[in-house]
């Protein structure tokens, strides 16, 4: 973990769910831009009302990181900008 920093965790100012995959796209108030990765089967139950929840990204396995919002449910992501 760089710094010593094994997880962030930022608001979400906008979220995109793809109507066709079901993969979704966060960006967080610091700027980062999130995508859920192709082979991940958790499928977002969150709509436009995500907006300002936090979300808390962290290391997984595989130089991979897991995205959650509190529901329990952990979204394999890749970071995009």
């Amino acid at each position: 973990a760089a710094n010593g920093v094994d997880h962030i965790a930022f608001p979400i100012t906008s979220a995109d769910i793809d109507k066709y995959t079901g993969s979704f796209v966060v960006t967080l108030s610091n700027g980062q831009v999130w995508r859920q990765v192709p082979n991940d089967d958790n499928r977002a139950h969150w709509r436009n009302d995500i907006k300002g929840t936090v979300a808390t990204i962290a290391y997984g396995a595989g130089g991979t990181y897991n995205l959650s919002v509190g529901e329990g449910v952990i979204y394999k992501v890749r970071r995009v900008k």
